[in-house]
């Protein structure tokens, strides 16, 4: 597994492998352990981000294939795909109020999504090298 995410409410866990696998764990039980849930090919390759918005309403995966996909809360289905980037999309985070996503790709920008009309709002350039991690703060 490359990356780990638990749903801002506590009740699911998701991790992402390079083989372009999600797992879904549901972590609400009176188990001890986690319970599987789901097992998706979300893409065809390496994922290095998948993160909850904080309103639990949208997942995202981010890929080395360029694209960033947007899924329902609970990872049942593809909502949006994002396409924009020119390389790997290594990382992406959710604004506060799960309005925006940021994203941070090897193409050397960092993109300002709009989760309401998944266009990209602003581009940062400037960067001299790949872009592979964000932090986001409200």
């Amino acid at each position: 597994m490359f990356s780990i995410c638990v749903r801002p409410d506590g009740q699911r866990i998701a991790a992402a492998n390079k083989d372009g696998i999600v797992y879904v764990w549901s972590a609400q039980s009176d188990d001890e352990e986690p319970v599987p849930m789901n097992k998706i090919r979300a893409h065809n390759g390496f994922i290095p981000k998948i993160c909850w918005s904080p309103d639990c309403s949208t997942v995202s995966t981010c890929a080395e294939d360029g694209t960033i996909k947007l899924w329902d809360g609970d990872m049942n289905s593809v909502t949006k795909t994002l396409t924009g980037h020119q390389r790997w999309v290594w990382d992406c985070g959710f604004s506060g109020d799960s309005q925006f996503l940021f994203s941070a790709s090897s193409d050397q920008s960092v993109r300002l999504w709009s989760m309401q009309t998944a266009e990209v709002v602003r581009m940062f350039g400037g960067h001299t090298k790949a872009v592979t991690a964000i932090a986001v703060a409200d």
